[in-house]
């Protein structure tokens, strides 16, 4: 198997896959930062004189909410240089490699990946050691090449195999 995608320069790419990879971590910044905010708030509304453990409370909760996003925007600035230009991936049964224009190319071995996922975005996310994530559009596949590329990954043990007696959230179809 090998397939060569051909991607033009997106910014949004790595924002998206950050987004993606940074899911649960950003979903609990979120849950705490709104449940220091409110345990802030009720204190501060039940107590007759406000503390400072009030005020403590509640710009650590500010501090969380706004984490995320500054979590984000880091991840935007160390990919900028990576998604200004367009790029060929080259995936195939052994490896997945990267030409960028004025840049050496990159191989990735599968053995060093240590995980890999396809969003809901069209996007192949893979995460070699090292690094914090890569970002590939798999928009313009076509559906065979996308079995043959989910196939590979679940041979490598990369991707959780689709269980298809387990109804998750993802699944827009209502049993």
């Amino acid at each position: 198997m090998r397939i060569v995608i051909v991607a033009r320069p997106d910014r949004r790419r790595a924002n998206t896959a950050a987004r993606y990879a940074m899911r649960w971590p950003r979903r609990a910044c979120y849950a705490l930062g709104a449940v220091a905010v409110l345990l802030g708030l009720v204190l501060a509304a039940t107590r007759p004189a406000p503390t400072l453990l009030e005020a403590v409370l509640v710009a650590a909760g500010l501090l969380l909410l706004i984490c995320p996003s500054l979590i984000v925007a880091v991840v935007r600035l160390r990919h900028r240089r990576s998604t200004a230009s367009a790029a060929e991936y080259e995936i195939d049964d052994e490896s997945l490699t990267v030409r960028r224009e004025n840049a050496e190319p990159t191989t990735l071995r599968w053995e060093t990946v240590e995980r890999a996922a396809i969003t809901p975005d069209d996007l192949l996310v893979v995460w070699p050691p090292g690094r914090t994530f890569l970002a590939v559009p798999i928009a313009p596949l076509s559906a065979e090449h996308r079995d043959e590329l989910r196939d590979l990954l679940e041979r490598r043990g990369l991707v959780r195999r689709a269980r298809p007696d387990l109804w998750t959230t993802s699944e827009p179809d209502p049993r």
